[in-house]
Parts: C-alpha cells; structure tokens; sequence
C-alpha cells in the first residue's frame, strides 16, 4: 500500500492491481 510519503511527481504506482501514474500530487 503506498502512502503520501512514497508518492512524489511522475512516478507510476501499482495499488491493488491497477497502475497510476502520478502527474501532479498536492500534498494538504
């Protein structure tokens, strides 16, 4: 399970079987 701390502009993601790729993440 990836969290906020792991997740950063332009990285691609595997959570639960799908992919993401993260393009903007804001953190609040």
């Amino acid at each position: 399970m990836a969290t906020t701390a792991d997740i950063k502009n332009g990285m691609c993601i595997n959570l639960d079987g799908h992919y993401y790729f993260i393009v903007e993440f804001l953190h609040v």
